[in-house]
Order: structure tokens, then C-alpha cells, then sequence
């Protein structure tokens, strides 16, 4: 063999070593036959949401009246008593309750008496044969 041909042939087996090692490296990014089967199927496909599926979910018209309606509400609760503003207006109320409460036992009380008493003095009167006013 011909130094040029020798040559020739090693110019060739090397530029065919380094296209084959170039389309290994090509190869490699390709997806295998494992990474294939993580895909969706067919079947799965179906179970995707449809147009129809997805006009059941809010739109941004939504959100934004939904945002609206919830500055409102937050709004409304901030004038709202805090928890110790309502303890304390709660415990000044049933202070004033049971005052009353006891207000109309002593009532109550002093209705029995005054009433005991007025048989008292009818009977006074009968026995004394006093006539009255209010008769």
C-alpha cells in the first residue's frame, strides 16, 4: 500500500470513527423505550378536562367580583368590636342584668310585705271597727 492511500484510509477510518462517535452522542439524547412509557396514553388523554369541563371553573371576571366581595366583608369586620371590646361590653351588660335581677327579688319581696301588711290592717281595722277611706 501507497503512502497516500495508507494515508487516505486513515483520514477515512477516523473521520468515520469520529461520525459514528459523533451520532452515539446524538443517540443518547433521544428518549429510550423507559422514558416512553412515563408518557400519557391514549387512555389517559381522556381523562383530560374538555372546553365543557373548564366552564365549570371560575373565570377572572369571577375572581375579581369574588375580590371585590371580600374587601367588602373585611371592610364590614373591621368595624366589628374587638374579642376584649366585646368581654368587656358583655361583662358591663350582665353586671346590669344582674342588678335587675336582684332589683326585682327585692321588688318582689317588698310586694309580699306591703301586701302582708295591708291584711294586717284590714284585720286591724275589722277588730277596731275603723271604717276606710278608701271604702
Amino acid at each position: 500500500m501507497t503512502k497516500i492511500r495508507k494515508k487516505a484510509v486513515g483520514n477515512f477510518t477516523g473521520l468515520k470513527n469520529d461520525l459514528l462517535a459523533g451520532i452515539d452522542k446524538k443517540l443518547k439524547r433521544f428518549a429510550t423505550k423507559d422514558d416512553l412509557k412515563r408518557f400519557a396514553t391514549k387512555d389517559d388523554l381522556k381523562r383530560f378536562a374538555t372546553k365543557d369541563d373548564l366552564k365549570r371553573f371560575a373565570t377572572k371576571s369571577d375572581l375579581w367580583q369574588l375580590e371585590e366581595r371580600i374587601d367588602g366583608l373585611e371592610e364590614k369586620i373591621s368595624r366589628l368590636p374587638t374579642k376584649n371590646e366585646f368581654y368587656t361590653s358583655m361583662d358591663k351588660l350582665m353586671g346590669e342584668i344582674e342588678t335587675m335581677r336582684q332589683e326585682n327579688i327585692i321588688s318582689t319581696d317588698m310586694k309580699r310585705q306591703v301586701n302582708e301588711h295591708e291584711e294586717r290592717l284590714e284585720t286591724v281595722e275589722e277588730k277596731l271597727e275603723i271604717r276606710t277611706l278608701a271604702a
